[in-house]
């Protein structure tokens, strides 16, 4: 008898532990990414425009992006999110790297951010 409730004990005891906890679904962050044109003359101003999509809690972010720099110049970037920590800007050996983070003692962003990145 006492074999048996050890072996139920045990049972139990294994059931909590790797029982699937349900809860409420959340939905993943999503990143996209999409240029102004699919070809371009000399001369002519691309945008590259990136967009965060059901952000959870975003606080800070960094992206970096390859460019063909004989052919593009980076100009300028804008953002959709108004106090941000002064946004710092990288551009060598052909990629671009962007950081930033909020300012400010708030809850992270749940909504849609976007970055437009100008080239000439």
């Amino acid at each position: 008898m006492k074999r048996f409730s050890h072996i139920v004990l045990m049972a139990l005891l294994l059931f909590v532990t790797i029982r699937p906890v349900s809860g409420a679904a959340q939905t993943a962050s999503s990143f996209y990414m999409h240029t102004s044109s699919d070809s371009v003359k000399v001369g002519d101003i691309v945008t590259v425009t990136v967009t965060g999509k059901t952000l959870a809690d975003l606080y800070g972010a960094e992206f970096e992006l390859n460019f063909d720099a004989t052919k593009l110049k980076y100009e300028d970037v804008s953002s959709s999110i108004k106090n941000t920590f002064p946004m710092a800007i990288t551009v060598s050996d052909n990629k671009l790297l962007l950081v930033f983070t909020l300012q400010s003692q708030r809850a992270g962003l749940k909504r849609r951010l976007e970055f437009v990145i100008t080239f000439v």
